[in-house]
């Protein structure tokens, strides 16, 4: 019996590391923006201390990367509905 995998599921693993690495990637460039934001006063230094935090807390497994994707979108729907596109904090 071969034990190799159909194209199909070899493109898959390496489309899944792909995007593995874009996301560390894009998460990477997103935690230097909230700190940047908070350096230049854009936003406050509390905000761009969650920030960080939760784009942290995004590198942590499945549940990391939800709980960081909850705390975002949540933000950017609050912020854009509700706000009127100011800061929450």
């Amino acid at each position: 019996m071969s034990t190799r995998l159909p194209a199909s599921a070899q493109a898959l693993g390496k489309f899944s590391k792909a995007l593995k690495w874009g996301g560390r990637i894009v998460g990477g460039i997103g935690i230097a923006n909230s700190i940047y934001q908070g350096m230049e006063g854009n936003i406050s230094s509390t905000r761009a201390a969650v920030d960080t935090a939760m784009g942290v807390v995004g590198f942590f497994g499945p549940w990391g990367a939800a709980a960081s994707l909850i705390y975002f979108g949540g933000m950017a729907i609050d912020e854009t509905n509700f706000n009127d596109g100011k800061a929450v904090f």
